[in-house]
């Protein structure tokens, strides 16, 4: 007794040690974190990032609730004049309301130019009670000025209130005009190393323009690589139509200029200009590569990049170890096609760069699991030992995973001496993957992993297309052109076919014209043909050059049965993806297990977008049967008959995107059944209509006319689940 009594005493004194934590009644987040300047100020209309505090499981109850929001780095505004610079504003509440949700009322403080006060009441339900699963959301702008450069932070302090407590990073500030970051650090023990993108973002719209020169330098004695930055080096946001490589009128060099020295890049912007009124520009210098060589130091690699106007920065790029054992690419990483599968599984169209596997320090590689593996979207067709020096060929001990994206063995080097692995890698990518084919090599047999890039996977086309407004149930609208681009020469496979699929319910009405707009005397293609939703058409002879397919003057046709919104096309077919699951074949590719996969399409695009519903009319006595303006066939016309207009049932549903053969006549039951929006049967003779299963009793019968099935028209409307009205002076009737 005493035992558990003295254990019990402990927990609870030891309990008293910790710091108190409330369990959690809100979730709180900030919407995004922007970079801006050291002196930027919020406003309420146009860039304030927002604080948003959700309530869980009602614990808000049915009181008021206070709060205080604390700053650090900056300051609440308060002019009185712009009411989108206040944050106590009329300006401020009303947007308060419109972002939250489920909150009756809300009162805001301006204690001090750092705290607000906000008191706020989340509603109830008609009974006045707190209804049993709410989840109300408060929304704060953070309508401020920043003060000081670093993380601008707002604290969560609960007054009275059932909210959870915390600090969040609203906004990162500078000094100058530009701000330079990085992702990450790379690792690697000699040799080159690609780092990570390195990006220099604008605090604000126009502040970094004119003429720039950015300065980067190495540290601890390493090189850059010389390279063509003209193809490292993108510009987005607001610089996006800046154009590195013109020539100014007037001027003898480009826009764009810069000089690698050794352990220093320097690159010079000449006029840089935001474009985009409002957006920040954003440069990103993609791809560069250091060299270690004799007198490079182990350790942190850094970078600082200064500038005119630029925050000057000292970035961490890599870290440069003393790997017992180095693991690194003979050289640059080889682009595959994605999607490719040719019949030799050792074709050099898989063959990715040499991965070399060696020995610094004797008995550093342990005789233990070593494992090489790549991305989910790449499989091993096949893997050549080029060299294994000091050690035994490990191809009998090669396994893999289910997937084949990886693959394990144990290394068997000679006693006293450095092994050394070369290994040549023949893969299989996935029909849409792009980006970097990396081997991550890990395992028991070393100390820790390391990663090198051996390839590049690369989209064999790029799909552009004219999105066009396309309505439901209308027949032979305009389709936007489609243009399919070669990303690489011969990316059309010769003697296979091309597959350009619309999506369910979209039917190609012609055959559009398919022509080779350029490169028209390398490739060539014929057999154009169209079925129901797909396109295909036949490579004869493949390019030496990139060349680009335009697909116009297309018509297609929309069931009434398809929501608004976008629709795809579907680009693939075995000229752009032999390695679909259902194209391949073991025995041709002459695989002995299956480096397939189930993606069949190289892109996806948006091709239209379906806006709003076409009306359909119907002409009394008249065989004419409309769709909004075209005509939608019908062999029976429409008559009156005891002041109701009867209408053939099959014509109308197919005149509103119904198909033919989902309109079923059974003269065993003398039923007819209509599979649309919803399942509609009906029984000649009889006033009850079947919707779903469920019976509506109508007032009068269908009937057979001319060996058609005719319905009232409201009770055909209500049946096909649409609107309708009546013009007396056109004698027409019009869906909707």
């Amino acid at each position: 007794m005493k035992r558990k009594i003295a254990l019990l005493l402990a927990v609870v004194m030891i309990l008293s040690l910790v710091p108190m934590m409330s369990f959690a009644a809100s979730d709180n987040r900030i919407n995004s974190v922007p970079t801006v300047s050291d002196e930027h100020e919020f406003d309420l209309s146009k860039d304030a990032p927002l604080l948003r505090i959700e309530e869980k499981d009602s614990d808000w109850s049915d009181k008021k609730q206070i709060i205080r929001l604390k700053l650090e780095n900056a300051e609440w505004l308060n002019e009185k004049d712009n009411a989108n610079k206040n944050i106590a504003s009329a300006a401020v509440i009303a947007e308060v309301y419109k972002k939250s949700s489920d909150i009756s009322s809300v009162k805001i403080y301006r204690d001090s130019a750092t705290t607000i006060s906000v008191e706020f009441e989340a509603k109830l339900d008609e009974k006045g009670e707190v209804p049993k699963k709410r989840e109300a959301v408060l929304t704060i702008p953070m309508v401020a000025e920043i003060t000081d450069a670093g993380e601008a932070k707002v604290t969560i302090e609960s007054v009275d209130s059932a909210v959870s407590t915390g600090t969040y990073v609203f906004a990162k500030s500078a000094e100058g005009k530009a701000i330079v970051t990085i992702d990450d650090s790379v690792t690697f023990g000699s040799g080159e190393k690609e780092l990570k993108t390195i990006v220099i973002d604008e605090t604000n719209s126009g502040a970094y323009n004119g003429d720039r020169t950015v300065t980067l330098k190495l540290n601890g004695n390493f090189d850059w690589k010389d390279l063509d930055l003209y193809n490292s080096i993108q510009f987005r946001g607001g610089y996006e139509k800046y154009e590195p490589e013109t020539t100014p009128e007037g001027s003898s060099t480009k826009n764009m200029t810069y000089n690698f020295k050794d352990d220093t890049l320097e690159i010079k912007f000449k006029n840089l200009t935001d474009t985009k009124s409002g957006t920040k520009g954003t440069i990103y210098i993609e791809r560069l590569v250091i060299k270690s060589n004799s007198d490079s130091k182990f350790g942190d690699v850094n970078v600082r990049v200064t500038g005119k106007d630029i925050d000057s920065t000292t970035l961490l790029v890599a870290k440069y170890k003393d790997y017992g054992v180095i693991v690194e690419a003979d050289g640059d990483a080889k682009e595959i096609v994605a999607g490719r599968l040719e019949s030799s599984k050792t074709d050099e169209a898989h063959e990715l760069q040499k991965l070399i596997i060696k020995e610094d320090i004797k008995g550093s590689w342990l005789e233990r699991t070593t494992k090489i593996e790549f991305p989910s979207w790449v499989k091993i067709r096949e893997i050549e030992v080029e060299k294994s020096k000091n050690m035994d060929d490990p191809t009998s001990e090669f396994s893999y995973n289910k997937n084949r994206n990886e693959v394990e063995f144990t290394p068997k080097i000679k006693s006293g001496e450095k092994g050394e692995l070369e290994l040549i890698f023949h893969v299989s990518v996935e029909g849409d993957a792009t980006g970097d084919i990396t081997a991550l090599v890990s395992g028991k047999a070393l100390d820790e992993e390391q990663e090198v890039k051996l390839g590049k996977a690369v989209a064999p086309i790029e799909v552009k297309t004219e999105v066009k407004d396309v309505k439901i149930g209308v027949q032979s609208q305009e389709l936007g052109k489609i243009t399919l681009s070669e990303n690489v020469a011969g990316a059309f496979m010769k003697d296979e076919t091309v597959v350009v699929k619309l999506e369910d319910d979209f039917r190609w009405r012609n055959e559009p014209t398919v022509k080779v707009t350029e490169g028209k005397d390398d490739l060539r293609i014929d057999r154009v043909k169209v079925d129901k939703e797909s396109l295909t058409f036949r490579v004869t002879r493949e390019s030496d050059k990139p060349a680009v397919i335009e697909i116009t003057d297309a018509k297609v046709d929309l069931y009434r049965t398809l929501p608004e919104g976008e629709f795809k096309v579907y680009v693939g077919g075995s000229a752009l993806v032999q390695n679909f699951e259902e194209l391949y074949d073991s025995k041709k590719d002459a695989d002995e297990y299956d480096v397939s996969f189930k993606t069949e399409w190289v892109a996806e695009p948006v091709v239209a977008k379906v806006v709003t519903p076409a009306p359909g009319d119907v002409t009394k006595d008249s065989v004419s049967l409309t769709i909004g303006q075209i005509p939608a066939g019908g062999d029976a016309a429409p008559y009156v008959k005891n002041n109701r207009t009867y209408a053939p049932v099959s014509a109308v549903a197919q005149a509103l995107g119904v198909s033919k053969s989902n309109v079923v006549w059974n003269a065993e039951s003398r039923t007819v059944t209509v599979f649309g929006n919803k399942t509609v049967q009906m029984t000649i003779g009889s006033t009850t209509l079947l919707v779903n299963g469920t019976p509506v009793v109508m007032d009068a019968a269908p009937e057979i006319t001319s060996s058609r099935t005719f319905l009232p028209i409201a009770w055909l409307a209500k049946a096909l689940d649409v609107e309708y009205s009546w013009d007396a002076a056109t004698q027409t009737v019009t869906f909707y």
